[in-house]
């Protein structure tokens, strides 16, 4: 029974307690028939409080004593929590239904140039002042995400720039910095406004103006993006202000690949790859709008992997069929699998698994098997990013597994994609694996996924033993840690080792 609904009975009636209405019913019927009558309300509550509901003809209702959604959440023994969000938040996260009294994360995305300032309720109450807010979902309500005003800084980065820093919210008063790192053999030309005027050649700038600049950082290096793939982009005639553009991004490695002032429709030719269009402009009631979508261009993809091990720098080159792309995230596969199909996901027989395993078997040639392991761990933590599930449409906190491709090929993914992406490509190279689930509240987060290799001996190296052999934790989310290095909040409870 639900713990707000109370059912009791009295000399021959029956009371139903719910919130401060009480319906009370006095029957002329034998005991013994009122008995099995009680008996049966206390099984099927929820009937008996639409009965009593229908039996005053609804006034209960529109006394204010039953609110209907009240009366949704105690029939469905669910909860609805919907989200509602300014013009600096955008991209909210954890709105649905759930479970009454269930633990829901909420968490929302901020504009560059605002502040996240909290979670209110209806009455203006602030419930968190952070961006992710965790509660208990007793019942149903609206969450309001609220942002205050600043300025922004808006990098981008072109071919040969390793990585930008700086970009973000800025206090009105307060200066602001941009940074630009090279990929070794490319050149720092400057950054430059999306107008194509140079703004400076110091890789390293202040900014003072104190007002929303939008940078993109170049080196001597052309652009690989550039293909006979012509993509139209419409007119935005809703973006009236001056500050209006388009730009275009490779998904995976988030450097620009087109990019349109203002807001008139253009043309660009594009390789085959997948991107991300990012649209930012001020409409005609003054409110600053943002907008991003992905879209797949056809034909071979060729995708570049930099990454470092021990002080050397490392390069890795794969060609992707997109039509195979497609197929793969198109798949209907049960994306939250249930343990016995944990493994499904592990296609390491896959031709580009396989391919890439190769190619990362000939660059590790002649390491020593704990090395090896290393290098192809170190290989999924740097050319993969942390990315929650939300980005596939789910907003209730749903498991969306990914199979080694797509997370190697987007490189991005949550902790049991990455560590898929592993034990696929280590299965590949002839090694024994094993997926590591944690479940259970006693885990941060309530659970984690991890990857396991099976080595001889790895020294301090934690490992679970099963069916003979010794799996070496592997944590994929991390960028520095090492095999056999576990979080201190995993080396203690229970887990479930699948080979």
């Amino acid at each position: 029974m639900n713990d707000d609904t109370n059912l009791s009975y009295e000399h021959g009636s029956f009371r139903l307690d719910y919130g401060i209405a009480t319906v009370k019913y006095v029957p002329s019927f034998p005991a013994g028939v009122l008995d099995d009558i009680v008996d049966l309300i206390e099984e099927y509550w929820y009937v008996a409080l639409i009965a009593a509901i229908v039996l005053t003809g609804g006034y209960a209702i529109h006394a204010g004593w039953v609110d209907s959604d009240e009366i949704r959440d105690i029939v469905t023994n669910q909860v609805s929590i919907e989200i509602e969000c300014d013009e600096g938040v955008c991209f909210p996260y954890g709105e649905g239904r759930y479970a009454k009294n269930s633990t829901v994360l909420v968490d929302a995305n901020v504009i560059v140039g605002w502040f996240f300032e909290g979670w209110y309720d209806s009455d203006g109450n602030q419930l968190s002042p952070d961006r992710e807010f965790e509660f208990r979902a007793s019942k149903s309500c609206k969450l309001f995400a609220k942002s205050s005003r600043g300025y922004g800084v808006t990098l981008y980065k072109t071919a040969g720039i390793a990585e930008v820093y700086g970009s973000g919210s800025y206090m009105a008063d307060a200066d602001g910095t941009a940074y630009a790192t090279v990929l070794p053999g490319c050149r720092f030309t400057g950054w430059y406004d999306l107008e194509g005027n140079l703004v400076s050649s110091d890789q390293t700038i202040t900014l003072t103006s104190h007002k929303d600049v939008v940078l993109l950082a170049r080196t001597n290096s052309d652009s690989g993006f550039r293909g006979d793939n012509k993509v139209e982009f419409k007119d935005r005639t809703e973006y009236t202000g001056k500050d209006s553009f388009m730009v275009v991004r490779d998904s995976r490695t988030d450097e620009v690949a087109a990019y349109s002032v203002g807001s008139q429709g253009w043309e660009a030719d594009l390789a085959p790859g997948q991107y991300y269009l990012t649209t930012r402009g001020t409409n005609a009631d003054g409110e600053y709008d943002l907008e991003m979508k992905t879209f797949i261009v056809d034909g071979i993809s060729s995708n570049v992997y930099h990454w470092s091990f021990k002080g050397t720098p490392y390069t890795l080159t794969w060609d992707l069929d997109m039509d195979v792309y497609k197929d793969y995230i198109g798949r209907d596969a049960g994306r939250w699998p249930s343990s016995s199909r944990y493994t499904s996901f592990v296609n390491y027989g896959s031709e580009n698994v396989r391919l890439v395993a190769g190619k990362l078997a000939d660059l590790s040639a002649g390491m020593s098997e704990v090395d090896r392991a290393d290098f192809v761990l170190k290989f999924v933590q740097l050319c993969t990013e942390y990315e929650r599930d939300f980005r596939y449409g789910h907003t209730t906190g749903m498991e969306h597994w990914k199979y080694p491709l797509e997370t190697l090929f987007e490189g991005k993914g949550d902790c049991e994609d990455t560590s898929i992406l592993y034990c696929a490509l280590m299965k590949a190279m002839g090694y024994d694996v094993a997926l590591l689930i944690y479940n259970g509240a006693q885990y941060k987060d309530n659970g984690h996924a991890a990857a396991s290799v099976a080595l001889d001996y790895v020294k301090g190296g934690t490992y679970y033993e099963k069916d003979g052999l010794r799996y070496y934790y592997c944590e994929t989310t991390s960028d520095k840690m090492v095999v056999g290095e576990i979080w201190d909040d995993y080396d203690r409870g229970k887990v479930l080792v699948i080979p």
